[in-house]
């Protein structure tokens, strides 16, 4: 079976294993690889199924809880998932995976502050984690702690070799719904600009914030500073993006976007 899923034979692997699991119904093990296999393949419904019969047969399998959480997020089931997350933390307290996972979760159902503290844990055991400090911005974000959350952000950028990620996560903190005072952002902008220079992706959000602020009123103008800036030729599709951030930010001020979609 391992050869095959090596080769990319997930087909042949699911055949073996459900001639296991005739041989063999009673165990979880061979449920939970099925169960895998149809995850890959992107049948969650059987996968569930096979992670179900696992879970009933050993329900302190810690792979097959943290399974059926991804099972129960995929579905949109928060709530079930936070149970079978909670169960899995409770199983082992120090996975970072099963931690992750239910500080995810309790984003999904506004539990922001909940959220906050398990991220938080996570980054005590590694400061460097780039999901739990992506989750830990969203969750003080949600509750507006939006000073506390750029506090963060500049604390990484102390010392961190992943620079040009951290200073997009805080370009597009910048650009929610609150606004600075004026020293504190021309403060910002002057390290932003500094970095537009190394890492020109970012120019379109820097333009943005400059829209935000009043400093660019129209699109042309916005438009010309962003292809300046970025030294490259936009696709037309870029275009209508950057427009249409534009036009939100110059009708509510502020851009209402899912900042921290994977």
């Amino acid at each position: 079976i391992k050869a095959f899923i090596s080769q990319g034979n997930i087909h042949k692997a699911i055949e073996l294993l459900l001639k296991l699991n005739q041989l063999e119904p009673d165990n979880d093990r061979n449920h939970l690889n099925l169960g895998s296999m149809y995850f890959r393949m992107n049948a969650i419904n059987k996968a569930n199924n096979e992670f179900q019969k696992a879970f009933e047969l050993n329900p302190n399998n810690l792979k097959t809880v943290v399974n059926l959480g991804i099972v129960m997020m995929k579905q949109k089931n928060y709530s079930k998932a936070e149970n079978y997350f909670t169960k899995a933390l409770a199983l082992q307290p120090d996975n970072p995976k099963a931690a992750l996972n239910l500080a995810s979760v309790k984003i999904m159902l506004d539990k922001a502050d909940e959220a906050e503290h398990l991220f938080s844990q996570l980054l005590e055991h590694n400061n460097k984690n780039p999901k739990a400090r992506k989750g830990l911005v969203i969750s003080l974000s949600m509750q507006h702690k939006y000073k506390e959350a750029l506090d963060k952000i500049n604390h990484w950028l102390e010392d961190d070799e992943d620079i040009e990620n951290l200073h997009q996560m805080k370009l597009q903190l910048l650009l929610q719904n609150f606004t600075l005072d004026a020293q504190l952002y021309k403060r910002e902008e002057e390290r932003l600009l500094n970095q537009i220079k190394k890492y020109p992706n970012l120019s379109n959000y820097f333009v943005l914030l400059k829209v935000k602020y009043h400093e660019i009123k129209t699109l042309k103008e916005a438009l010309s500073l962003a292809n300046e800036l970025s030294a490259t030729h936009w696709t037309k599709e870029q275009q209508q993006i950057f427009t249409s951030h534009f036009d939100q930010i110059k009708t509510v001020g502020y851009l209402d976007i899912d900042i921290f979609d994977e």
